[in-house]
């Protein structure tokens, strides 16, 4: 099973496929190439890997950074995937190599691959073509950026809404997965789940996870519980436009 993530920042497609990652998924970016190569500048300008790590998945991804000429990290890693990769070398050059990592994860024994920069169509087709689903997470009221990476206007094959608790969200995601996987045949086997709890928990990063019936807007389902996303408000099983 391949499933993809598209979603603008801020959405929580981070969080969702941390969730995922718990049922022993393997997580294959289409943008671990780039972030390498900016790993690699932010060494050669001699910075310890604590301080590039925050610019490069931490806190400073958004901060303008003088070694980038006053631009983001976010904005150094949109220009290395859009207007050099994929403008200037060649459209498909991070696809092509996510698909190799992407096997090579499946060939190794990983029950799935799980992939949460989706941010183009021509990702959508690679991961469709290795016989994937897309998955594009939502947050009312998220203000979208500017940049064709952000817009991200192409078709998927579902959306699930990002509107309440992290609990929540884990429910819709196991609704989905039980959905896809039912449809493909391949059937997660149960003793790679996690062992406890039974129910996808929130990242360690949030603290202590606790939530009452009446503070959620619809059932906090146990896994084996769930058997179709339409079961759970708040995710549509059907192709849909951003």
């Amino acid at each position: 099973m391949i499933i993809g993530l598209a979603g603008a920042a801020g959405a929580g497609t981070s969080t969702a496929a941390y969730l995922v990652e718990r049922l022993g998924y393997a997580r294959c970016r289409f943008s671990t190439p780039l972030k390498d190569m900016l790993r690699a500048f932010y060494r050669a300008c001699g910075l310890p890997e604590t301080e590039i790590e925050r610019r490069i998945e931490g806190d400073l991804k958004g901060v303008p950074d003088p070694l980038l000429g006053g631009h983001t990290p976010r904005e150094g890693m949109i220009g290395l995937g859009y207007d050099w990769g994929r403008e200037r070398m060649h459209p498909l050059i991070w696809t092509s190599a996510w698909r190799g990592s992407a096997q090579a994860a499946l060939a190794s024994g990983a029950p799935g691959v799980l992939a949460e920069d989706v941010r183009n169509p021509e990702e959508v087709t690679e991961i469709h073509a290795l016989g994937g689903v897309v998955v594009r997470i939502r947050r009312p009221d998220l203000v979208v950026g500017s940049h064709a990476l952000e817009a991200q206007d192409f078709r998927v094959d579902a959306t699930i809404w990002n509107d309440g608790p992290v609990a929540l969200l884990g429910a819709r995601l196991e609704g989905m997965l039980g959905r896809y996987e039912r449809r493909s045949g391949a059937a997660r086997d149960t003793h790679q789940r996690p062992t406890a709890p039974t129910r996808l928990a929130p990242p360690p990063w949030r603290g202590p996870f606790f939530v009452s019936a009446t503070a959620l807007p619809c059932q906090i389902f146990q896994a084996d519980e769930i058997t179709a996303p339409n079961h759970v408000p708040g995710i549509t099983p059907t192709a849909e436009n951003s």
